[in-house]
């Protein structure tokens, strides 16, 4: 789709806050009317800039309280082996991000669990067991300073 018009970038930041508004309303906030609001709202979420309405989940408020971030280093970086852990990360629920990246790292893992002890039978029972794994490093959050889902739609706009 490339830049976002401006219209289309206010419509997404009010969604960003506010998922659940109604029609109407978004489209009051944004300075339209209802069908052209409407229709724009549907062509954002047909083209996937809008992926999806979620629910966002206080993982303290559940038991999630350690967040680790994991940098894993493989053993060589081929095809088969990319795949194979990729794969393997795929569909494990505590990871909550895998990230191929650049540097001394091949991925970065955002890792959620409920403690010290469960983070280290993560580790032990599913992340070290995984063929190719060179290296772990871990980092754990100590408290939260900023978390936002908004996206900084200024540098979109065209």
């Amino acid at each position: 789709m490339g830049k976002l018009t401006a219209s289309e970038a206010r419509l997404l930041g009010i969604l960003q806050q506010d998922g659940r508004i109604t029609n109407q309303e978004l489209a009051e906030q944004a300075g339209m009317s209802a069908s052209p609001c409407w229709r724009r709202v549907q062509a954002l979420q047909d083209s996937g800039v809008i992926r999806r309405y979620v629910a966002l989940v206080d993982p303290a408020k559940i038991g999630l309280d350690i967040i680790a971030w994991a940098t894993v280093q493989l053993q060589c970086y081929k095809e088969d082996e990319v795949r194979r852990f990729e794969e393997s990360v795929a569909g494990v629920p505590e990871i909550v991000e895998c990230y191929s990246v650049m540097g001394e790292a091949e991925y970065v893992l955002k890792i959620m669990v409920t403690g010290a002890q469960a983070y280290d039978r993560f580790l032990h029972e599913f992340l070290f067991k995984i063929p190719g794994l060179v290296r772990v490093r871990s980092s754990l959050a100590l408290r939260e300073v900023k978390y936002t889902t908004a996206l900084p739609l200024q540098q979109a706009t065209g």
